[in-house]
């Protein structure tokens, strides 16, 4: 198999999850990339990871068809509970979103995670397995989706505290998924930064 899907890392625990190259895959100037991506820092620090991740981006440009055959292959085999999307770099185009989307539906049994600064896309056929988060930055300018939750950093001046919000624990393993399975319209994450 060539497509590159982890089993977990510290801050998400044993969750299987698959990423791609930051920066390459991300939205053109965003200013996370220069100034606390952790991603980034991940990328640069750790050879393999950064290996698996720019194999799995350039995979899905060589051929779409086969990163989704490889993933929906695997997602039969391994059926996790639980998959995140994207502990690094995001979706690289909306007609991934599509194939996301079918794949997602496919496999109802299994909650979907996503954070992505891709905010003008239609995530109006999602299935209601993938949740999708709108992942805010300081500098960037705001989503104007309030169909998904939105998810700030602690320090991000615009961020108000009225908003009904949960407060991430800084790990999945301290956590009861919340993410996945309690987000709804109008709620927000807050992140600190790390």
């Amino acid at each position: 198999m060539q497509l590159k899907i982890s089993n977990g890392n510290m801050k998400i625990g044993n969750i299987s999850n698959l990423s791609m190259a930051p920066g390459l895959s991300c939205v053109d100037g965003v200013p996370c990339l220069g100034d606390g991506c952790y991603a980034m820092k991940a990328f640069k620090r750790y050879p393999e990871t950064r290996k698996a991740w720019t194999s799995n981006l350039e995979l899905w440009e060589r051929d779409s068809n086969l990163f989704f055959e490889e993933f929906n292959g695997w997602l039969k085999k391994n059926k996790p509970e639980r998959f995140r999307l994207f502990v690094g770099g995001d979706m690289p185009s909306e007609a991934f979103l599509e194939d996301l989307i079918s794949i997602t539906h496919y496999h109802s049994e299994i909650g979907f995670l996503m954070f992505t600064k891709r905010y003008d896309y239609d995530f109006r056929m999602k299935p209601d397995n993938l949740q999708v988060v709108l992942s805010t930055w300081p500098g960037l300018t705001l989503p104007t989706n309030t169909d998904l939750p939105w998810a700030w950093l602690e320090e991000d001046p615009r961020r108000r505290e009225t908003y009904p919000h949960y407060v991430c624990p800084g790990g999945c393993d301290a956590c009861p998924h919340f993410c996945w399975d309690k987000l709804s319209t109008g709620m927000h994450l807050v992140f600190q930064k790390h």
